[in-house]
């Protein structure tokens, strides 16, 4: 009866160490998961922020160019 009351034992601490194992799997690769999430969202973002400028940026020419082209047609006239 104590062979088996040690293979008892070990079996109830083997499963009780497979248990905390994937409990502590499962938390670390939900933070893993979560913080490639994160970081991907923020590039993401970073991504548009720099398009948007881009295209701010674009626009500012346009209207410059838009301006100088109607001083210029203006100067002419007044010649």
């Amino acid at each position: 009866m104590d062979e088996l009351g040690n293979l008892v034992d070990a079996t109830t601490l083997a499963v009780a160490l497979i248990g905390v194992g994937e409990t502590l799997g499962g938390t670390l690769g939900g933070a893993v998961l979560n913080q490639r999430a994160g970081r991907e969202q923020a590039e993401s973002a970073d991504r548009q922020r720099a398009e948007d400028r881009h295209e701010q940026a674009q626009q500012a020419r346009r209207d410059l160019y838009a301006r100088l082209n109607t001083a210029t047609r203006a100067y002419r006239v007044t010649l």
